[in-house]
């Protein structure tokens, strides 16, 4: 009976730390959106405390404007996104207790109503996984999108910029 609500309570904190992972590294990308990257480190802080729809908002908009042709690969992260945040509202503020069943019962606001739904370890383990794979897979938030989001972005400063304020950066295969 323990051992279950344990691993529902590890499920859950392994989701919830995966999650933190993508919001950083939503903010460390969203710091890369500052025009001046002299000035980032500095502009760091307000992007990490930006609420996660801002956050996205940013990225969005920079990247229609600046960098229209990895706006299909956004998209796609973008939706990703969406549906594990919305997930996250129900594991993060829904949940009462944890049973010791094989599934959990989790209610948030709506609207004004309340909508409820059942979360089971299949599904957190799921949930999870998608979020491992959007921080680090394949166009990953903290992986290659990162990476190619910089790229861009000093690419872009260094277009506008004399010789003594260029970035120079190595990229290693």
């Amino acid at each position: 009976m323990f051992e279950r609500h344990k691993e529902f309570k590890e499920a859950i904190g392994s989701f919830i730390l995966a999650f933190s992972e993508l919001e950083y590294g939503l903010g460390i990308i969203c710091s890369f959106t500052e025009f001046n990257l002299l000035r980032r480190e500095q502009v760091l802080p307000n992007c990490l405390g930006l609420t996660l729809e801002n956050k996205k908002k940013l990225i969005t908009e920079y990247i229609y404007r600046y960098e229209p042709d990895i706006k299909p690969i956004w998209e796609k992260i973008r939706i990703e996104i969406d549906f594990l945040n919305t997930q996250r509202r129900f594991i993060a503020h829904g949940i009462e207790r944890v049973y010791i069943n094989d599934s959990i019962r989790a209610k948030v606001k709506s609207g004004s109503q309340m909508e409820e739904k059942l979360l089971t370890l299949s599904d957190l383990h799921e949930w999870t996984e998608r979020l491992h794979t959007l921080n680090s897979g394949e166009n990953g938030i903290i992986g290659s999108f990162y990476i190619d989001f910089v790229r861009r972005s000093v690419n872009r400063w260094n277009g506008f910029v004399t010789d003594e304020y260029k970035i120079i950066y190595l990229v290693v295969p």
